[in-house]
């Protein structure tokens, strides 16, 4: 589920923000504390859990955070049962993500078993929402009351806060800082600098790509120059006898310049419609069936055509220096070798 856009986010000061046990946990007493500041609308929880035996990752939410209105709808596949979200919050059923259902064969309706510290828990599964991504091998959603039961664990790993209407966004950040802030060491983060601090972790794990990008460009580059002046060679008593007819240097400068402006337009047009199939491919066919996580592909058309223009270029000016050369062939040699 997503953070909307009038929420908070509060966590430890001392946490990175990486989910998992290595998280700093909060005192559950802050929820009352946080509620009672004005300009609060509600607060929510959540606390991240593995279970073994058999393994899953566990997500335990307050009860607020299933009801519409306050925070963002859950996204649930089709063929959930009409009250889902009731009976999950209610501590009646349990949510699934793909992964796990694929992998216990899990049907709506099925009973799921959750090892816990006090023994085994048994809940039918009332929907398949999105992953988590807690444990690789698919995660369950249920409520808080169950697991601060069945744990025995009153901490929880992440506040959301909701502003009431009217109420100042800042305003209402201040004030949680200024009252639990010092004592309970928590940082509080808008949603969306939160969503953007995860995408930019997120862009820094993958910063080799862009290595990878200057790599190919060169390789592009270079191998457009070769492959032009390899061209040039075959055809200099070509280019002689167009000279002798009365071409000028800067018109076969010019053609061979557009040579290498149509190789770089067919390459960019065959690499956007290979890249965007097999981008569609691997998040919608092979990262599912290898991980079971759904993922939506986010086609990024801004990045694409700065990746063509660069592509393009890349082209471009590997053919400078072809074309140069080929608007300086000696005529009298080139034919006399022929």
């Amino acid at each position: 589920n997503r953070v909307g856009v009038r929420h908070l986010v509060v966590d430890g000061s001392l946490g990175s923000g990486a989910r998992g046990g290595t998280e700093p946990r909060l005192d559950e007493k802050l929820i009352e504390k946080i509620g009672a500041i004005p300009g609060v609308q509600g607060v929510a929880s959540e606390v991240m859990a593995i279970t073994r035996d058999p393994p899953a990752g566990i997500l335990a939410v307050d009860p607020l955070r299933f009801q519409q209105g306050t925070f963002d709808r859950w996204p649930l596949r089709p063929g959930a049962i009409p009250s889902a979200l009731k009976e999950v919050a209610e501590g009646r059923a349990v949510l699934v993500d793909s992964k796990l259902a694929s992998v216990r064969a899990l049907e709506i309706g099925d009973k799921t078993r959750i090892s816990t510290p006090t023994g085994t828990l048994e809940l039918p599964v009332a929907g398949i929402s999105a992953s988590s991504f807690l444990s690789p091998d698919g995660d369950i959603v249920l409520a808080r009351q169950i697991y601060r039961r069945m744990w025995r664990d009153h901490t929880v790993h992440r506040l959301y806060v909701a502003i009431a209407k009217g109420s100042s966004k800042q305003a209402v950040r201040e004030n949680i800082l200024r009252k639990v802030g010092r004592h309970y060491r928590v940082r509080v983060s808008d949603a969306d600098e939160y969503g953007k601090w995860l995408a930019r972790s997120v862009r820094e794990g993958f910063a080799f790509l862009d290595v990878m990008t200057v790599l190919c460009l060169a390789v592009v580059l270079i191998g457009t120059a070769d492959a032009l002046a390899a061209n040039i060679l075959e055809r200099r008593g070509e280019i002689a006898t167009l000279r002798s007819f009365g071409y000028r240097p800067g018109s076969i400068a010019v053609m061979v310049f557009s040579q290498s402006l149509a190789i770089g337009v067919v390459g960019v047009s065959l690499a956007l419609v290979l890249g965007m199939s097999m981008s569609f491919a691997f998040v919608d066919g092979l990262l599912q069936m290898i991980l079971g996580w759904r993922l939506e592909v986010l086609a990024r058309y801004p990045a694409a055509l700065v990746a063509a223009a660069l592509g393009i270029l890349a082209c471009v000016f590997g053919g400078l220096l072809p074309a140069f050369h080929a608007s300086r062939v000696s005529i009298a040699n080139s034919l006399r070798s022929d």
